[in-house]
């Protein structure tokens, strides 16, 4: 028994630090950055990857639920951890979004670990950008820094001033979600501007959240990037 039980520790400490926990939503060990969230696709050959960074007041956790509802495993779905907040409610802790340097790091070490350990059921080269209030004005600034790095921008009730998502170049497709009337007359503005694709919709029964029934809406919006990007691709000679 004792022979069994120490092999059984040593079997367990042997085993490497970013295997994921099983689940609906697996925890993933980036180095450096504590742990991101990601929830595998179920659909048979590699799928595509949405990348998430949440709100200012949030979870990854969160996030990943609602964009596993909005697409039913037809994508993997990767939401970074972000930086802990130093307050904590009753509920448990919260992350916020760091700046832009901390998030590229976490952006890059995130997609590594995802590319080692889930690269045979993902596409983990140009992934589709999403991100929530202060979530979104980070992903603005990354897509509109990079536009090569993402096949599409989800940007959900933030991040769309002209100086951040006005400025995201016009060949990048880019949906615009919102829950609010403020967010709804900024988004609709925005996509007038853009020559490019550009897709928004608003429903205000979801307001400043990504609670239900966001999915319904998110859903229609990350299917469109999807099927832009694929169609973008289809088009470009080989």
């Amino acid at each position: 028994m004792a022979f069994a039980l120490t092999t059984a520790l040593l079997l367990l400490s042997a085993m490497p630090a970013s295997t994921p926990t099983p689940g609906p939503l697996w925890s993933v060990a980036i180095p450096g950055h504590g742990r991101a969230v990601f929830v595998p696709p179920s659909t048979p050959g590699r799928a595509p990857l949405v990348i998430a960074i949440h709100g200012s007041w949030d979870r990854p956790e969160w996030i990943c639920e609602m964009l596993d509802r909005a697409l039913r495993g037809d994508a993997g779905i990767l939401c970074l951890r972000g930086v802990l907040r130093k307050e904590r409610p009753n509920d448990g802790p919260r992350w916020t979004v760091g700046n832009e340097a901390t998030t590229r790091a976490e952006l890059a070490a995130a997609l590594n670990v995802v590319a080692s350990t889930f690269g045979d059921r993902v596409m983990t080269s140009r992934p589709i950008l999403s991100g929530f209030s202060l979530g979104a004005g980070m992903a603005a600034t990354l897509a509109r820094k990079e536009p090569s790095a993402w096949s599409g921008v989800l940007l959900v009730e933030g991040g769309m001033g002209a100086r951040v998502a006005g400025l995201v170049p016009k060949a990048l497709p880019l949906a615009l979600g919102c829950g609010t009337r403020g967010c709804s007359a900024k988004s609709a503005a925005l996509c007038r501007t853009r020559s490019g694709p550009c897709l928004a919709e608003t429903d205000l029964r979801y307001g400043h959240s990504y609670n239900p029934p966001f999915e319904e809406s998110g859903a229609r919006l990350l299917r469109w990037l999807v099927a832009t990007a694929q169609a973008a691709s289809d088009a470009t000679p080989q």
